[in-house]
């Protein structure tokens, strides 16, 4: 069946950029990331209102965490992108 989507992209942010992506994935200023943030909802019910934050973590990592298990770590070059959705494909192709 397999496993959670993971895709690791490099990056040059500092700690404000990534605060912004934040502040700006709380805008709902990206349209396709709101859509299919929109799309997951009906699945996740509980998640609804659940805005992006921004944690601390593992060993000087910076994570963003959202709503419907989309979770953004940052490293100092690579950000590792995790989400479920692979399992959202199954259970709706059923």
């Amino acid at each position: 069946m397999g496993t959670n989507f993971t895709a690791f992209i490099g990056h040059q942010l500092k700690s404000d950029d990534i605060e912004r992506l934040c502040q700006t994935l709380n805008s709902k200023s990206l349209k396709h990331i709101d859509e299919f943030v929109d799309h997951l909802l009906p699945h996740n019910p509980k998640d609804v209102g659940i805005p992006w934050a921004v944690f601390d973590g593992i060993g000087g990592t910076v994570e963003i965490n959202g709503p419907c298990g989309f979770d953004l770590t940052f490293s100092e070059k690579v950000c590792y992108f995790h989400h479920y959705i692979r399992w959202s494909t199954f259970l709706h192709n059923e």
